[in-house]
């Protein structure tokens, strides 16, 4: 069943079409017929066009008189605007110079007197110009909790109370952190992180790095400034995620009596352990060569990613067919950037501050030794800071979440103990206090 597709006028048709019965040139019926239209449409158009015809002929007479008010109304509407924009000024200017004689602080510390005034002063300003708490207190500078506690306060004063933190350390806890700062040289020296972890393993105190940094600084006993990490910018973005992901090695010059040797090292970037070092005299590839295989005869089961410089021995046919061999990935790090290598380059820096510098050997052979019990030292019981303070043993045989839950546990013993003696003592001042 085919349907009749409605027809659209548009506005001047419509227009024509009534123009056309009121000038009598033609009747509606006819008008209909033409258009075939049924008649109510075009009664319609004509109510409409002459509901038109009567509004405008109204907005013309009092076109006038509402122009004219509307300018006025403009007119007080931007003068209202200057004057609150002026009173703003004004209210503020004032504000500022008497938060400077409150000695209002940050957060809303202040003396009760001043509390008070503030109070007074926040309630006449908002008779005055009608606004808001919330805006009064960014004008006044404290949160509406502030002053809802200070009005509180103000109707129902608290009673006097001892004040005393339930987390305040000990005396005897402070006691102990000093006297084991203090018992020698090396602790004195060593940072207040690796104190820290030490305390808390050795069983003398259980605090946070936090608090033993504000206890050592309190009593000047921060020892010698540390160097802040420097950013590496272009360092090797994969970090390790296991132990034998990545192994670094490199070659540091080692002065003995005079004379120049040679300390290459192997050491595992996620446990920190150093994993096979050698004191040679050359530095040839031969010779490193022979290195990295013995290592990698070590732990057959390893097939890291070898992090190296671009030295001749590195980079060298022999180097490469031997992590090929063995299933090694072969990793070169950036030129003329030692940050990327930067975890053998600092076992290399310890090992000349806290091993050769301090007993200065004088041959080959007592070099050796001592670098063989410092690498006994920094495997099994020298705490790192990039592993969260343990020994690298305790990672490399993971061990290392065994350490942190104990130290935690430990944390936790002694904070519900400096509770519970803080209430203790909090409860006999109280009771010593005159009623």
């Amino acid at each position: 069943m085919s349907t009749k597709k409605r027809r659209k006028f548009s506005p001047q048709e419509k227009i024509g079409a009534v123009r056309q019965v009121l000038s009598k040139a033609k009747t509606a019926s006819e008008i209909c017929r033409e258009l075939t239209i049924h008649p109510n449409v075009y009664y319609r158009w004509q109510n409409d066009f002459l509901e038109g015809a009567r509004e405008r002929f109204e907005s013309t007479k009092r076109g006038r008189k509402s122009t004219r008010q509307a300018k006025m109304i403009e007119k007080y509407e931007h003068e209202i605007q200057r004057l609150n924009s002026v009173i703003t000024e004004v209210v503020k200017e004032n504000v500022e110079l008497k938060k400077k004689e409150w000695n209002l602080m940050k957060g809303g510390h202040c003396s009760e007197e001043h509390k008070k005034e503030i109070l007074t002063d926040m309630e006449i300003t908002q008779k005055r110009t009608g606004w808001g708490k919330m805006k009064l207190c960014l004008l006044y500078g404290v949160t509406k909790s502030t002053v809802h506690r200070w009005e509180k306060e103000s109707k129902h004063p608290p009673e006097k109370r001892v004040g005393r933190n339930p987390y305040e350390i000990l005396d005897e806890e402070v006691r102990k952190v000093i006297e084991y700062r203090t018992s020698s040289d090396e602790r004195r020296r060593i940072s207040h992180k690796k104190l820290t972890y030490m305390m808390i393993d050795e069983d003398i105190v259980y605090l946070s790095v936090s608090s033993v940094y504000r206890i050592l600084k309190k009593h000047r006993l921060l020892g010698p400034s540390y160097k802040e990490k420097g950013d590496a910018g272009d360092e090797y973005a994969e970090k390790p995620a296991y132990v034998h992901h990545h192994w670094h090695v490199d070659i540091a010059y080692v002065k003995i009596y005079g004379e120049f040797f040679y300390l290459v090292a192997m050491l595992d970037g996620y446990s920190r352990f150093v994993l096979g070092w050698k004191l040679m005299l050359d530095m040839t590839k031969q010779s490193v060569t022979l290195f990295a295989q013995k290592v990698c005869d070590e732990y057959p089961e390893a097939t890291p990613k070898i992090i190296h410089d671009n030295g001749s021995q590195f980079v060298s046919h022999e180097f490469k067919n031997l992590l090929r061999e063995n299933g090694c990935f072969d990793i070169a790090t950036r030129v003329r950037h030692p940050e990327t290598n930067g975890k053998i380059e600092r076992f290399f820096g310890l090992v000349r501050q806290e091993a050769l510098g301090p007993n200065s050997p004088v041959t080959l052979f007592s070099a050796e030794k001592v670098i063989e019990e410092y690498v006994r030292y920094y495997n099994n019981t020298r705490l790192h800071s990039s592993i969260g303070y343990v020994a690298p043993i305790e990672v490399f045989k993971g061990t290392h979440e065994e350490i942190f839950t104990k130290r935690e546990q430990k944390r936790a013993e002694a904070k519900k103990k400096r509770i519970e003696i803080n209430r203790m003592r909090r409860l006999n001042t109280a009771e010593a206090l005159p009623a």
